[in-house]
């Protein structure tokens, strides 16, 4: 059993190190210590090969030692060159002449072990040669690992591991043969395995080694699960051969719980390999210790730009997908900064909580400041922001745990506020570099989209403004006959009748088309002339120009105050006389109109209130202030309601709409008095 357990080590040492050596051959940059390195690596497969054979066949261990020393030879060399191009680490050996010893030493080992016949006289001599080849080698990875800077020390680390624990055991394996004068084949058969531990240590260093020159990519999901394979396989190993040893103590039950075993043991490695975070943690395992990068940001690009592609969702879910995804995110949110609040834009796993209240300063503080903000950072005591800010206002929010900045200067405020992250334990500064980096791509994203609807709105416009110039030409043509009519018929005065009825019908088409005129002419944009208006009584005098239309607005006595902003008088009445007019035409004539004051400190707040036919949540959010887009067919231009919130924007304030199919609506304007 010993024996094929020693075969099947060194046959996997030689596998190892040919794969090595493979690695070696086909990279492009040429260099002298990857030529020395690859020849290593070469005489390894060779001296794997030479002990499997001596293993197999059992002949003479002596008769393949030479193999060993040629190998350690070069591994010297590798130790005397690894690092003599670096400018910043030290190099081991710089004397000629010490170089000049080593050579020879090793080169008359070399001879002395192919000249000298190996027999029961001389079998102390190849022991100590390979003994002392051992201590030497030992003693060059000490001052290799002792003489190279701590800030380089990371990249000869796995080099001096793997060869320590290499001849660390050929000390011990020579020093016992020595000493009981008969090599312990238990002790021999054990060198291929500790040869194929040290293997993969020392690729590790080839790959942090620029002259090297290793660059072996594997893909992260590869790796992931090939990982989960040979864990599962080694698991399932264990348990068959546990359950081989319940039926083996021969018990009359033992073929039943042999079988519950099994079926145990398979449910158990199901629910662990279904358990997200299991998964999640044996990835950021897998990057910690396996890649210098934590993220791939080729296939990091490559999602982030199928993600955008996605024509499905409304660009604000798109923007906040593109943020979750690479972090894997479980929850998240999209506000927009917009007059002092925060709008939302999308939502992903998110309550309806008030996050306005609590984030609103810190998001206006993180575009100011371009900061991606850590909420637990925040909490401790540990934070170097740069920025104040109260450490009690920020101890309710659970679920948030990062704020990301997208803005873009004198143009749009967009903050994304994310849960945990699961790509790593903590955040770091590769998480916020990526995140940075996603977030001036998004910036450039939606700012796309709002200029497109920005260049919607203008081409409506000006398709607008040109129907709206060649209505007033004909209409002025028409007028112009007519008054030029009313002229010639002073012919035919004597025809008093004629006359009469020609008069009353000149009269009535000439008061309807200067009011068609005036209709036209007052929906062109225009500069808005302010002064100091005072704002209740225009919402008296629109209360009071609606009294006309059924069912009549209802206003209380708070509007008796005197409250005054800087607006433009006859705009801003039309703004309320719109909304009042709304809410009458949705109303039936028996209905009710309610027209109230609203006390907000720092506004003048109004509210427009209906007990009419309502309207849906898709209504009014993709439909409701859009210009040119109207439900009273040809008696309404769909101007008014983008109007009105154009306007009241302009003035830095906003409104709020809550409605309900068959209940009613309700409009709640507000103002900025400060």
């Amino acid at each position: 059993m010993e024996k094929w357990l020693g075969i099947v080590g060194f046959s996997l040492s030689g596998a190892a190190y040919l794969f090595s050596f493979l690695l070696l051959l086909f990279t492009q940059t040429q260099s002298r210590q990857r030529t020395m390195l690859a020849l290593t690596f070469g005489l390894s497969i060779i001296w794997s090969i030479s002990f499997a054979l001596q293993s197999y066949y059992e002949f003479n261990l002596f008769q393949v030692l030479s193999a060993e020393t040629l190998r350690n030879i070069f591994w010297v060399g590798i130790l005397a060159n690894i690092l003599r191009h670096d400018e910043n680490i030290l190099t081991l050996i710089s004397g000629s002449r010490l170089r000049v010893l080593i050579s020879s030493l090793l080169a008359f080992s070399l001879v002395a072990e192919l000249a000298i016949k190996p027999t029961s006289q001389t079998y102390d001599i190849f022991l100590i040669i390979h003994l002392s080849q051992s201590v030497f080698v030992l003693s060059l990875i000490e001052q290799l690992y002792r003489r190279t800077e701590p800030v380089h020390k990371w990249k000869i680390k796995p080099l001096c591991l793997g060869l320590g624990i290499l001849f660390t055991y050929d000390l011990a394996f020579f020093s016992d043969a020595l000493l009981m004068q008969r090599v312990d084949e238990s002790f021999l058969y054990g060198r291929g395995w500790v040869s194929l531990i040290s293997a993969p240590l020392i690729i590790l260093t080839a790959r942090r080694i620029q002259s090297w020159s290793i660059r072996l990519y594997v893909s992260r999901d590869i790796l992931f699960h090939s990982t989960l394979l040979i864990v599962s396989g080694v698991y399932l190993l264990a348990m068959a051969m546990t359950g081989y040893l319940i039926k083996y103590l021969g018990y009359s039950w033992s073929n039943i719980a042999q079988y519950v075993f099994l079926a145990l043991s398979c449910s158990v490695l199901v629910s662990l390999f279904l358990s997200e975070s299991l998964r999640n943690q044996l990835k950021v395992f897998i990057v910690k210790h396996f890649y210098e990068n934590k993220y791939d940001y080729r296939e990091e690009w490559m999602k982030f730009a199928t993600t955008l592609e996605n024509n499905s969702e409304t660009p604000y879910h798109i923007a906040l997908t593109s943020m979750i995804k690479p972090f894997g995110c479980e929850r998240g949110i999209l506000f927009e900064l917009s007059n002092n609040r925060l709008l939302e834009r999308a939502n992903f796993n998110i309550g309806a909580n008030d996050y306005q209240s609590l984030l609103l300063d810190l998001s206006r503080k993180s575009i100011e400041n371009q900061w991606i903000i850590d909420i637990d950072e925040l909490k401790s005591e540990k934070s170097n922001t740069p920025f104040d800010f109260n450490r009690q206002d920020i101890a309710a929010i659970e679920e948030i745990k990062y704020i990301v900045p997208i803005a873009e200067p004198g143009s749009f405020n967009f903050v994304c506020l994310l849960s945990k992250i699961n790509s790593s334990n903590k955040i770091d500064f590769e998480d916020r570099d990526l995140m940075r980096v996603i977030s001036k791509q998004l910036s450039v994203f939606i700012n796309l989209h709002i200029t497109s609807m920005k260049l919607a709105e203008s081409q409506q416009f000006s398709a607008f403004n040109q129907m709206s110039t060649f209505l007033v030409h004909d209409l002025k043509n028409v007028l112009a006959q007519l008054e030029l009519l009313s002229k010639n018929a002073e012919k035919h005065k004597h025809n008093t009748e004629f006359i009469d009825d020609a008069f009353v019908t000149i009269d009535s088409a000439g008061a309807r088309l200067n009011k068609v005129l005036s209709h036209l002419r007052k929906h062109r944009i225009q500069e808005s002339i302010a002064e100091t208006t005072d704002i209740c009584d225009v919402v008296i005098q629109a209360c009071n120009e609606r009294m006309s239309a059924l069912p009549k607005p209802v206003f209380d006595n708070k509007f008796q105050d005197k409250v005054f902003i800087n607006a433009d008088k006859e705009r801003i009445k039309n703004v309320f006389s719109h909304l009042i007019q709304n809410s009458q035409d949705a109303t039936q004539s028996d209905g009710c109109v309610k027209v109230s004051r609203i006390d907000r400190e720092g506004y003048f707040g109004v509210s427009i209130e209906d007990n009419g036919t309502g309207m849906s949540e898709e209504f009014i959010t993709n439909r409701l202030f859009k210009p040119f887009d109207t439900t009273k067919g040809n008696a309404g231009m769909g101007i008014g309601a983008y109007d009105a919130k154009k306007l009241i924007e302009q003035l830095n304030g906003y409104i709020e709409v809550r409605s309900e199919e068959g209940v009613g609506s309700r409009f709640d304007v507000y103002i900025p008095t400060e």
